[in-house]
């Protein structure tokens, strides 16, 4: 008999629970929250390793651009030897 209550007054619940507009939503998010945290952590990773190319790039370019100048800096100076 307990048990009769328990499981009517659970489909009694839940059936005013689903009238509510927001459950849906709420179901629904709650369901695709795992998937849009590894989705951020994706794009996040992502974007991390962009900075970390853009940066060892942008490092490179500025040593040859160093490089560079210390060549033509010099150059004159050793002809003139």
């Amino acid at each position: 008999m307990a048990g009769t209550f328990k499981y009517a007054h659970s489909a009694s619940v839940l059936g005013h629970v689903s009238l509510s507009p927001f459950y849906f939503f709420i179901s629904y998010s709650l369901r695709l929250l795992p998937f849009r945290v590894c989705t951020y952590f994706r794009v996040v990773e992502v974007v991390v390793e962009f900075a970390e190319i853009v940066v060892v790039e942008a490092t490179a370019a500025l040593a040859a651009v160093v490089v560079l100048l210390l060549v033509v800096a010099l150059t004159p100076s050793l002809i003139v030897k």
